[in-house]
């Protein structure tokens, strides 16, 4: 009869200890759920702030595109000018060249 109590024993033992383990592993689970649900509420403002941020930056380099495009569509038509006025110089060149010799 002793080995009996011993084995029931030993069986209520690993039962408490399993239902102690089963108990602290929960309360762990919460506890990081919780933490994670924190964490997340304050990324939200975090994240919106960053878009803004970067929708605000994307603008502002648009901008700047939309400036050095203009100035190069200048250029280009400066560029166009002078050449056409250098061919017309070099039509004349050509003709006093001639005249010369």
């Amino acid at each position: 009869m002793y080995r009996k109590e011993v084995k029931h024993l030993n069986k209520v033992k690993i039962a408490i200890v399993l239902g102690v383990i089963c108990i602290v592993l929960s309360y762990a689970i919460t506890l990081q759920v919780r933490t994670i649900k924190v964490a997340t509420q304050g990324m939200e403002n975090v994240t919106s702030l960053s878009d803004n941020d970067l929708k605000d930056q994307v603008l502002h380099w648009k901008a700047r595109y939309e400036y050095a495009f203009e100035a190069l569509q200048r250029a280009n038509s400066d560029l166009d000018k002078v050449r056409s006025v250098a061919v017309q110089d070099l039509e004349g060149s050509k003709e006093k060249e001639q005249i010369c010799f």
